[in-house]
């Protein structure tokens, strides 16, 4: 619950309901494609729920999703992966990438340690994308359906979770954390709460900040209009920071991994005679992870991240990042 906010009584509450249905997906004569199709998408967050808890019980397992590294598409391939790619996130964003920024003050030679970092996240971005992207259509073939492109827009954010904590060049600050959360507050409240939640202890968020990640918060809340009381959508936000170690004269990289699961309703609650305010209530599962990010463990291993494939991923990532 917000604190700047009362939540109402259950007798002033005048109107309840789904806070978004599912938009003009389903043909309004039921038929035996449109039920597969909603059974495929329960079936991505009952995968999501299945992940989180092995997850949590596997951290520090390298065997919990065995075989998912090798999923590698052909150079000749890559163009159409991530064109898919991007025709699903116009859709149906499943991910954004945060890059909070560093320290100002820095020497030369720190800045120029700091665009090594920076460079080198991006390409871990691109070569992860592509790696999970690849795997998403392997698992669920592509066809033209809205509900296709939902499915695999959650199924990229389950596969992410389960294979981000296990590379080998991340170093766990936190062991991934499965959180529920209910909020209930105004509507114009809610994406300070989201927000506030999912970078808790890992960036301090300032008014140009929250400004700043509001196409973030729009997408979270606004995408959740494919979910009702049964379905809820799958989103994930992969943070960076940087930051000087005076101790070590370095640069430290870090990430932070949100993966969400939203349900949400609204109720119009009755505040005079003639007036009434919007209040949302909206439920929150997600898994967190923290790491710090070993440059010199990713040089090692980005020899197989080759010019065609930072070419045909870069300019995509871009297009879904956000910088404070």
């Amino acid at each position: 619950m917000s604190h700047s906010s009362i939540a109402p009584e259950a007798h002033e509450i005048v109107v309840l309901g789904a806070l978004s249905q599912v938009p003009d997906l389903v043909n309004e004569v039921d038929d035996a494609t449109t039920t597969s199709n909603f059974g495929v998408l329960q079936g991505a967050v009952d995968l999501f729920e299945a992940a989180s808890g092995a997850i949590l019980a596997n951290a520090a397992s390298s065997e919990l999703f065995q075989g998912l590294s090798s999923i590698q598409p052909q150079p000749t391939v890559i163009g159409q992966v991530v064109g898919r790619a991007h025709d699903i996130s116009k859709d149906f964003p499943p991910v954004w990438y945060v890059n909070f920024p560093a320290n100002r003050d820095m020497t030369e030679s720190q800045r120029e340690s700091l665009q090594q970092h920076q460079q080198a996240i991006m390409d871990f971005k691109c070569w992860a994308s592509l790696k999970w992207w690849a795997n998403v259509f392997q698992i669920l073939p592509t066809d033209d359906s809205p509900f296709n492109k939902l499915a695999q827009s959650g199924l990229f954010v389950t596969i992410a979770m389960m294979d981000l904590p296990q590379i080998s060049w991340l170093r766990s600050t936190r062991e991934p954390t499965r959180i529920e959360k209910g909020i209930t507050c105004r509507f114009h409240e809610l994406h300070d709460n989201i927000m506030n939640m999912a970078m808790e202890t890992f960036h301090q968020l300032d008014e140009m900040s929250r400004n700043a990640l509001e196409p973030v918060l729009q997408g979270i809340v606004l995408t959740a209009s494919a979910s009702t009381v049964d379905y809820k959508d799958l989103k994930m936000v992969l943070a960076e920071k940087y930051e000087y170690k005076s101790q070590t004269d370095s640069i430290v990289s870090s990430i932070r991994m949100i993966c969400f699961t939203i349900g949400e309703a609204f109720y119009d609650v009755q505040e005079g005679k003639n007036s009434s305010s919007r209040w949302v209530q909206c439920e929150v599962c997600f898994v967190q992870y923290d790491a710090e990010f070993d440059l010199e463990g990713w040089r090692s291993h980005s020899i197989t991240l080759n010019d065609e494939t930072r070419r045909a991923t870069e300019a995509f990532i871009n297009q879904r990042t956000i910088n404070i």
